[in-house]
This record gives structure tokens, sequence and C-alpha cells, in this order.
């Protein structure tokens, strides 16, 4: 039967700076503060409307199985005879009366067969609201993820607005003092015109994305403030063959075997409906005469010469076969969009450490020589903008990377079914987890560097 799979992994991301996420408050609302991960989750898995369907859908089966187990209704049978007939018959004082109670009584396992399909309906019913409550959780975690990222992709941007108006205006004092040309001043504010551009595009990008998220638990606006979380948090990565491994755990592959079952199921159904079902009646009967009473019994047989139920069970037969090779086909699309999946989470990963090792210290150590160079007045201003360029276009390159790290991640997560903490796909010790938020970032205060000289 379906387990209850315990919130992501990726719970990890709402610890930013050593700082924990909360628990959900208890009235589960959405606050209009810092949005942590946790809530983000309740929120969705409580109201989601997709999922409160898919949970009256499984109600609705249940239904079906209860209905499915009751007993056939007796019936009541009133039979005159004889009446207004001629005389000495007439009116209705001579006629004959029959009072009778009477069954279906089904044969061949047909209630059995029943229940037992029912109930393996509401397995299968209660997969598929755990397949899209796995959707749920995952869709949600996916867009906390562009939400964290959007946000960091502006403060970068901001950041760079406020360093190009400090060298604009320095330009331009230099300028009026005559000490720069004119292209200097033209050239600072062509650069702080882009940041501003860059700028706005990441504040829509960052508003489609909170919209995004806040649609998951159904809001037409969303109402917190800003998600709060950290990417940094990189972990080593298991191999491919050992998730192959867990793929089974995947409600997309687990359902099958509810599947298959009620697929077999339904053809027992059929083949019991070959066999004729009895009706059994059985009543009193007042007659005319000195002896009027009597008891009366009928047997109803249907003799199964023609219709035996044989192409309803050929296409049961035929379906049950169908659902083991779909069963084979979902697990190789499965295995395959896994492999998919870890191409780009290695990918991503290998990126980051790039980053971290090489290109980011390097890119820091061009931005602190070209600052060195300002304050001893062996370089222009303008040369500040240019290689805080090189940086923050690092650091936006590392944030695409771990977006797209922790976008691999869940969808690694969901097809190996293990949406959850504690023994989750990606192990990590303390240290590697420490080093991780340890990540070097370059200097890159908007005011370090550019003092004049």
């Amino acid at each position: 039967m379906v387990r209850s799979i315990p919130l992501l992994a990726l719970l990890a991301l709402a610890a930013a700076g050593g700082a924990h996420a909360e628990p959900p408050p208890p009235s589960l609302q959405e606050p209009h503060g810092p949005l942590p991960l946790a809530t983000a989750l309740a929120l969705a898995l409580l109201h989601n409307p997709t999922l409160a369907a898919d949970q009256r859908a499984v109600r609705a089966n249940e239904a079906e199985a209860l209905q499915a187990g009751l007993l056939p209704n007796p019936f009541a049978r009133v039979e005159l005879e004889d009446v207004g007939a001629d005389a000495p018959f007439d009116g209705v004082d001579q006629a004959q009366a029959t009072f009778s109670l009477g069954s279906l009584i089904e044969l061949g396992g047909k209630r059995a067969a029943r229940v037992r399909l029912a109930k393996l309906g509401t397995e299968l019913a209660a997969w598929d609201y755990e397949r899209r409550r796995m959707d749920v959780l995952s869709a949600t975690a996916q867009a906390f993820i562009e939400v964290l990222a959007q946000q960091q992709h502006l403060a970068l941007a901001e950041e760079m607005i406020a360093l190009t108006e400090g060298v604009a205006a320095r330009a331009q004092r230099r300028f009026e003092a005559g000490a720069a040309p004119a292209r200097d001043r033209t050239r600072a504010e062509i650069a702080q015109a882009a940041a501003r551009i860059e700028a706005a595009q990441a504040g829509r990008a960052l508003a489609g994305a909170r919209q995004q998220l806040a649609a998951q638990w159904g809001a037409r606006r969303p109402g917190f403030a800003r998600a709060e979380g950290s990417l940094d948090l990189v972990r080593p990565l298991p191999s491919l063959d050992q998730l192959e491994q867990r793929v089974a755990r995947n409600p997309d592959l687990a359902r099958w075997a509810s599947e298959i079952a009620q697929r077999d199921a339904t053809l027992a159904l059929e083949r019991s409906q070959a066999v004729p079902n009895v009706t059994v009646e059985a009543g009193y009967r007042r007659l005319v005469g000195p002896d009027g009473n009597t008891f009366v019994a009928e047997v109803w047989l249907p003799l199964p010469v023609f219709d035996r139920n044989q192409g309803a069970v050929l296409a049961a037969q035929r379906r049950l076969e169908q659902a083991r090779d779909q069963h084979l086909a979902a697990e190789a699309g499965v295995r395959a969009a896994l492999a998919e999946a870890y191409a780009a989470l290695a990918a991503a990963h290998d990126e980051i450490r790039l980053l971290d090792a090489e290109i980011l210290p390097k890119a820091g150590e061009v931005f602190a020589a070209v600052g060195r160079a300002i304050a001893q007045g062996r370089t222009d201003q303008l040369e500040v903008l240019d290689a805080q360029r090189v940086v923050i276009a690092a650091r936006q390159q590392r944030l695409r990377a771990l977006a797209s790290y922790h976008q691999a991640l869940v969808r690694v997560e969901r097809l190996v079914g293990d949406l959850a903490g504690g023994d989750g796909v990606v192990a990590a010790d303390e240290a590697n987890a420490a080093a991780a938020a340890g990540s070097p970032h370059p200097a890159s205060s908007a005011d370090e560097y550019g003092r004049e000289p």
C-alpha cells in the first residue's frame, strides 16, 4: 500500500547562514514575511486544487468498494389469479392469491471477485494520489528554487547598479575638473543604463517566479515577502547505478503492481460472470376451497447456452497483457528520465566545483588587482566596471549552475520516489556541507575599489 513521504531533502535549502527554517505555522496560511521551503510545501499539500480533486477521487473509490460488498436486495411478489372471471369466480372473493419472497443468489464467486476488484481500485486511486502529491512537492520545490535564484540575480543586478552609479558620478566629477575625457563619462553612463535594464529584467523574472510559486497553493498573487533559503549547499553525488536500484520506490512504477492486480481481478470477475446466478422464491398461496392454504417455491436458473461471457473474458485477458507491457514501458521511461536528470545533475555539480576552485578565485584576483592599480593611479576608473563585470558574470554563472543543480536534484529524487530527508538520495557529511556553505565569493562591494587616487 502507499507509504507516506516526508518533506524534501531540499529542506536544507532553507538553512541559510546556519539559520533553520521554522516549522509551518499552525494556521498554515501563507506568511507575509519570509517564506521557508517547509511552509511552501505544507501550503501546497493542503491547498493545491489538483490534489484536493484527486483526494475526492480516492474517497469516491472507497465508497465504490463499500457498494461492491453489499448483497442483492430480496424482493416480494403478490400474484392474484382468477380475478373478474365468469361465475362462479366473479369478483375477487374467489381469486387465488400468492404471496412470496425471493432473492438472487450469486454463484461463481461474483461478490468476492467484485469486492477484490473494488479494493484494488481504491488502492490504485491512492497510488495515483501519491503520484500527484509527489508531483506537487516536486513542482513546489522547483518553483521555490527558481524564486531563490531570481532573488539573487536581482541582488547581483542591484549591486552592479550601485557600482555603475559610483563610477558614473566619479567620471562626471573628473570630466568637470578636466581630468578625464568626455568618452569616459559616456561609457560610464552607458554602463549605468545597461545595469538598470538588467535589474528591471531581473525584477520581472522574479515577479513571474513568485507568481508560479504562489500558484502551487492556489493563491492568485503571492503574499510572502521573499523566499528564505540558500542554494549554496552542494553534496557529493551517488552513482547512477545506485539510483537505478531505487527506482522501484517511484509511485509511477509502484502503482503498476496494483494496476496489474486490478486487471487480473477484472479477469476473475468476468470469468465468474459465466456462471449463471440462481433466483430462489418461496411463498404462501391462498386457494379457493376447503383446503385453501398451501406453500409454493420456485427456482430460476438461466441456461448458458449461447452467452457464456466469453467476449468479456477475452477482452479482460488482453487488457491484463496490455498492463504488463505498459509496466515495462513505464519502467524504461523512468530509467531514461533518470539518466537524463542525472546527467544534468552531474554537469551542474562539476560546473559549480570548477567555478569555486578556479574561475571565481581568479575573477576575484583580477578585480583586486584593478582596485590596487586604481589606488596607485595606474589605470582609470572604468577598469573597475570591466573587472566587476567579470566577477558578476562568474557569480551569475555559478548561481545558474546552483539552480540547475538543485532543480536536477529534485527531478532525480522524484524519479527514485524519495523526496525525503534522512535517507535521501544524496548523502553528505557535516564537513562537506560546511565546505559547500563556505564556498569562496570574491569581494564585490561597489565602494571597495572605486575610490579616487
